[in-house]
């Protein structure tokens, strides 16, 4: 993941769609997690949106396969919120955090409205 890039298209209001998660050949979870954090500190919290990329039936845990459509709230974001608290932000607002990612970014880009 290029931040440099991400911050570009982020000044212009954009959203980001990182997609992916759960997919390591890609880049790993880590690396996500911490441009995750850093495209947080840097403001843009209510500009990212989380995907998976679960087309394949092979990617469907009740088709015998995995990560599967829990993934990203099993495991990606109870990682995600760890690393920001261990960052030294409270857990209510990496709590926050979550929430704007999983409910309100995904709202906000679905309305239609800046």
């Amino acid at each position: 993941p290029d931040l440099w890039y991400y911050r570009e298209l982020l000044k212009n209001g954009v959203f980001i769609g990182l997609d992916q998660i759960s997919k390591i050949k890609y880049c790993t979870e880590q690396t996500r997690i911490d441009l995750i954090c850093e495209l947080i500190r840097l403001g843009y919290r209510k500009k990212i949106l989380l995907c998976g990329d679960m087309a394949r039936q092979s990617y469907l845990t009740s088709f015998g396969g995995g990560p599967g459509f829990g993934y990203i709230l099993k495991v990606f974001l109870p990682r995600l919120v760890r690393q920001l608290t261990e960052q030294g932000m409270q857990e209510e607002q990496a709590m926050d955090i979550r929430d704007d990612l999983i409910c309100n970014n995904p709202r906000q880009y679905l309305s239609f409205e800046a």
